[in-house]
């Protein structure tokens, strides 16, 4: 598939859908505008707070939207809240890759770097299986089995 028949299909599948990704999109700007202020009233944990809470399963929710955008599946306004149901399994992923990459770069920044790119897909894992179906490890196992990092 060339990059035009590719653009001609996601413009296909969003079609009829600008609205309603408008609106899901307005939702979670609002919402996590308005607890990264709450939270930013508490001094020195309040932004990790929100990065730790919020931010996880909103991404987990706004992946889910576009994997289902793509697989034909009209999106709703409650999705934006989907991906709170697998709250303790995007902030296990989140948590993670966070602390493997902050390992990575300890030995210097570019494996650190590498190794962000290489673990970027994990969410996208986590959102097209079942949380209950799938270990967080298995997930950095296919992720890195995506981007060929482990030995063969």
């Amino acid at each position: 598939m060339n990059r035009i028949e590719l653009k001609t299909q996601a413009k296909q599948q969003i079609k009829g859908n600008i609205g309603i990704l408008f609106v899901i999109a307005l939702i979670i700007a609002v919402i996590s505008s308005i607890a990264s202020f709450v939270l930013s009233l508490i001094p020195f944990v309040g932004s990790l707070l929100n990065a730790i809470i919020v931010t996880p399963a909103f991404a987990l929710s706004l992946i889910r939207i576009y994997l289902n955008l793509t697989r034909n599946t009209k999106p709703a306004a409650g999705d934006a809240f989907s991906g709170f149901d697998d709250f303790w399994a995007a902030f296990k992923v989140n948590f993670l890759v966070g602390l493997f990459t902050f390992l990575w770069s300890l030995l210097f920044i570019i494996p650190g770097i590498i190794k962000s790119f290489s673990y970027s897909m994990s969410m996208y894992i986590l959102a097209e299986n079942n949380a209950v179906n799938i270990t967080i490890y298995r997930i950095i196992l296919i992720n890195n089995k995506l981007s060929d990092i482990t030995a063969s």
